[in-house]
């Protein structure tokens, strides 16, 4: 397999290095349009994600979960925090559904634990650190992470009433309330000091915090964020600088964009948001640039009109599956088979089962082909954490997946 991806032309560094995993190899022989893996049913892909959800957390020694699982090293890397923050929704959402024959005795502890990791990872001036420990950002607050670890700690409040959680919450609050202006979320505390219109997930996080404690104020300030990024939709649907850079538009910020818009249109009762989120959802169908996989077709991983990538980004599509079927639920038209039944069945197809190398077994990649542009050589976690989402959703209709 080294050799192999050696001669792969790339701009990464990664393919020179010992690729410890012989799945790796399995999985590489496969193209862009071919499926790897046989469907199975939902019972079974969701026991999976769940165990390597739980190596993850294994891996940080019970304190969090890991940012990812990387080919190259073998190894998982350093606890997380954003992450571990929107991962509570999740692990909450197996709690009420308690799937049958599933082992989730783990997840109280990892609840807690995580809960007083985040807390610890809280700065001064209310906001929580960007990055993890090896990362420049680490130590320096972020509205994008405040605002994904509020879609944890806010459920972990309205569920436990914790007096510390509300006082975390409060300072947290106040300050995604003090960097909200009618242009957005002040861009010092943004990634590349750039307020890119994905921040509508922070926007997110701040209204369902906001609402947990009581605090009008988050709610205005959300919708005035958002309003910000709904004023840079086109009439065709698509949105304005919800890519990373302006000429890469990775599936996973596009639809945080959407999903973002959708969930504070929700929360505020606002439906200029949701109809947004459907008209970004009909431009992913009738105009953005496509992929076949198999059988299948579905929204690029790249979403750049004139790009070069050629890849599937399942991170972007298990969030698809999500929104499209909020938006069923709520009675709104999607194309059912494009976002929601198209999307789930590649992620099967593509979710390592059978593996030699247990740390790698339940996860899915971050794109593929395994040299692609968005998170290549590792299975994020946020990867499996928006399958398990997509999974519990998919098999009870009643269910409403949070974060």
């Amino acid at each position: 397999m080294r050799e192999k991806l050696s001669r792969l032309k790339t701009n990464y560094g990664y393919f020179n290095a010992k690729l410890r995993d012989q799945d790796l190899g399995f999985f590489s022989k496969y193209s862009v349009e071919e499926e790897v893996y046989p469907q199975n049913s939902d019972k079974f892909h969701l026991e999976q994600a769940v165990k390597h959800l739980e190596r993850s957390f294994e891996s940080t020694g019970g304190r969090g979960f890991a940012s990812k699982y990387d080919y190259v090293s073998g190894k998982f890397g350093p606890l997380y925090p954003e992450v571990t923050g929107y991962i509570l929704n999740t692990l909450y959402g197996l709690k009420r559904i308690k799937p049958e024959d599933l082992d989730i005795s783990w997840v109280d502890q990892a609840i807690d634990s995580s809960v007083a990791s985040l807390m610890d990872v809280q700065l001064e001036d209310g906001g929580y650190t960007g990055g993890h420990k090896d990362m420049q950002n680490y130590g320096k607050s972020s509205i994008f992470n405040t605002g994904q670890i509020l879609l944890g700690l806010s459920e972990h409040y309205l569920e436990t009433n914790d007096s510390k959680v509300a006082s975390s919450l409060t300072k947290a609050v106040n300050f995604m309330n003090s960097n909200a202006t009618e242009d957005g979320y002040t861009a010092d505390f943004c990634y590349n000091k750039r307020f890119s219109s994905y921040y509508s997930r922070a926007a997110y996080g701040h209204i369902k915090a906001g609402k947990a404690i009581g605090d009008v104020k988050a709610v205005e300030s959300a919708v005035k964020v958002s309003t910000a990024i709904l004023n840079r939709s086109n009439p065709d649907g698509s949105i304005a600088e919800w890519g990373f850079k302006d000429q890469w538009h990775v599936l996973h910020t596009v639809i945080y964009t959407l999903r973002g818009l959708f969930e504070v249109g929700h929360e505020a009762q606002d439906e200029r948001f949701i109809l947004c989120a459907v008209a970004g959802l009909d431009w992913l169908k009738e105009v953005g640039p496509k992929i076949s996989a198999g059988s299948k077709t579905v929204a690029n991983g790249d979403l750049y009109p004139k790009t070069n990538n050629r890849e599937l980004c399942f991170t972007g599509l298990a969030q698809q599956a999500i929104l499209a079927q909020k938006l069923k639920n709520l009675g709104y038209a999607v194309d059912e088979q494009f976002n929601i039944y198209t999307p789930i069945a590649l992620l099967k197809g593509h979710q390592f089962v059978g593996c030699e190398q247990s740390s790698i077994s339940g996860s899915l990649p971050g794109c593929k082909p395994l040299n692609g542009a968005y998170q290549p050589l590792s299975s994020p976690i946020w990867a499996v954490k928006f399958f398990i989402d997509a999974l519990l959703q998919e098999s009870n209709q009643d269910f409403e997946v949070q974060g």
